[in-house]
């Protein structure tokens, strides 16, 4: 999850699509069907454990089977959903991860367990277009107290709310916040004593949601299943309305419809908007050095730039983007240790402020 001036996948740049098609998949999101339309697919939101499972990368699978029996106690301690639920976050929040575990591998693992033990959960996603990292994978519960699901989130420990509302916010809920212009009121609620605060991440949490898709159940394997215009979330999903995301409970299916090619996911009256101006990042250094290096930064959480392929910053592995490679890095104590070889162009990006008030 880092920032870059390029698109994730410029080759699936909107392109026009017929107006015919568009009005089918306007009136199919709206529960109706029309000639011509391409035919919906079954959906189903929760995956049985054995494809829950499929979803956990291979690495984690060992810790998979460590948790079992805890997270089991864990759950059954709990009375309502909810409180399972967070019982459950708790639990693959404060596990040791292996060294670069990103948020996919906690969301996946513990949507994995909670299927295993009956639980309505289910992988969220979303992004904000700006670039390939800026992405996020969470966990989404259905609550029947409020005939929504809200997001559980095991990377960073806690829930989203509005205010003083003690309802926990959907993934829908906050893209809701960033289209009318009320993202500067929703609050983290931490859940564990030892939860990350979203300030330790470069970027808001919330601008992370700006797209939005969950994991469901087509014809029997795990899909993305995605809103209209959420381009840039996948290649092979299928198409849903925010309502279907946000209001199908977990025990319904709904129909889901595929697009007509890989490039005609946008053009439905789905609402305009822009990023807040503050998540523009700073550029604080740049300059060309031999590798390996250690490079000074200001302390705090930065995203670092490298000209050269297969560079290491950190812990983390760079993944090409454009003519370069980008990585996320957490810088606590002022430095940042670049391996590699050869020499590299480097650039450094300090973190993306925002409202402190999402943290009071």
């Amino acid at each position: 999850m880092v920032f870059s001036a390029s698109r994730r996948h410029p080759s699936r740049r909107v392109l026009a699509v017929s107006a015919a098609w568009l009005a089918a998949v306007a009136l199919a999101s709206l529960g109706y069907a029309s000639p011509g339309a391409p035919s919906p697919a079954r959906a189903d939101f929760l995956l049985s454990p054995q494809a829950a499972k499929r979803l956990v990368p291979p690495q984690l699978h060992p810790l998979l089977g460590q948790l079992e029996a805890p997270a089991a106690k864990a759950v059954a301690r709990k009375r309502t959903t909810l409180g399972k639920a967070l019982a459950l976050e708790r639990l693959v929040h404060t596990a040791v991860l292996p060294t670069g575990a990103t948020c996919w591998g906690y969301a996946t693992v513990m949507a994995a367990l909670g299927r295993e033990l009956g639980l309505p959960v289910r992988v969220t996603f979303g992004g904000t277009g700006v670039s390939n990292y800026d992405t996020h994978s969470t966990v989404s519960v259905w609550l029947p107290r409020y005939q929504n699901w809200g997001v559980v989130d095991p990377t960073f420990g806690g829930t989203f709310t509005r205010g003083s509302e003690p309802r926990p916010l959907s993934a829908i809920d906050l893209r809701d916040s960033l289209v009318s212009g009320w993202w500067e009121d929703v609050r983290w609620r931490s859940s564990a004593p030892d939860s990350r605060k979203p300030s330790t991440y470069y970027v808001n949490p919330v601008f992370l949601f700006r797209y939005v898709g969950v994991y469901a159940d087509v014809a029997g394997s795990p899909t993305p299943l995605v809103l209209p215009d959420s381009l840039s979330l996948a290649d092979d999903g299928y198409v849903a309305s925010p309502a279907a995301i946000a209001r199908t409970p977990a025990d319904h299916a709904f129909p889901a419809h595929p697009p007509t090619s890989a490039s005609a996911w946008a053009g439905l009256s789905t609402p305009q908007f822009s990023l807040p101006p503050a998540y523009a990042p700073t550029e604080v250094w740049h300059g060309r050095t031999a590798l390996p290096a250690t490079i000074s930064v200001p302390g705090g959480s930065i995203v670092v730039w490298s000209s050269a392929r297969g560079v290491n910053v950190g812990q983390y592995k760079t993944t090409p983007v454009g003519a370069g490679s980008l990585s996320p890095v957490f810088v606590s104590h002022g430095k940042v240790r670049l391996t590699g070889h050869g020499r590299a162009t480097v650039r450094v990006y300090a973190a993306r402020r925002f409202a402190s008030s999402l943290e009071s």
